[in-house]
C-alpha cells in the first residue's frame, strides 16, 4: 500500500509569531513544558537543520550576534520545532506577548529579572536558550514561510 504522504501544515500568519524550540531543549525532554505556554498552536513541525538552512534562517544576525558560530550551533545539534503561534483570541497581540513568555534572550539575565519565562526557565546559555522567537512583527512571516513552505517541500 505504500506510506500515506504526510499533511502539509497550513499557517495563518494573522496575528502570529514563529519559534523554534531548539535542539537541547528537545532533546532535554522539555518540549511539553514550552508548549504549554498560554497561546494556540496554529502550525507545528519537527526539524533538522542543516547548517546551510540554518545559515538562511539566521542572516540578520551575521554582524549582529556576538559569537553568530555558537548561534547558528544551537541550531543544528538535533532536532528542533518550529511553531506558528497564535493568541487564544484574535484580540492578543500573538508576536509581543509570546516574546514577553520567552524572556530576554540570555538566560541568566532572564532568571534575574522575568524568572518565570520560558528561557529562565529552560535555558543553559545565551545561544542554547531554550527557545527562538521571531524578533521583529514584521518578519514573522518570512520565519513561518521559511520552515512550513520552503523547508517543507
Amino acid at each position: 500500500f505504500g506510506e500515506a504522504p504526510t499533511p502539509k501544515a497550513s499557517i495563518r500568519l494573522h496575528n502570529t509569531t514563529c519559534c523554534v524550540i531548539k535542539p537541547h531543549c528537545v532533546a532535554h525532554g522539555k518540549l511539553g513544558p514550552v508548549l504549554e505556554a498560554k497561546f494556540r498552536i496554529t502550525a507545528l513541525q519537527l526539524f533538522y537543520l542543516s547548517s546551510a538552512a540554518a545559515d538562511e534562517l539566521l542572516q540578520v544576525y551575521k554582524g549582529v550576534v556576538e559569537d553568530y558560530h555558537a548561534l547558528l550551533l544551537s541550531f543544528v545539534d538535533g532536532p528542533c520545532v518550529a511553531l506558528e503561534v497564535a493568541g487564544q483570541t484574535d484580540d492578543v497581540d500573538a508576536h509581543g506577548d509570546f516574546r514577553k513568555i520567552c524572556g530576554p534572550s540570555d538566560p541568566d539575565i532572564a532568571r534575574q529579572i522575568r524568572p518565570g519565562t520560558l528561557r529562565a526557565r529552560f535555558g543553559c546559555d545565551k545561544y542554547r536558550n531554550a527557545v527562538h522567537c521571531t524578533d521583529l512583527n514584521e518578519d514573522t512571516a518570512l520565519e513561518v514561510e521559511y520552515f512550513f513552505k520552503i523547508l517543507d517541500r
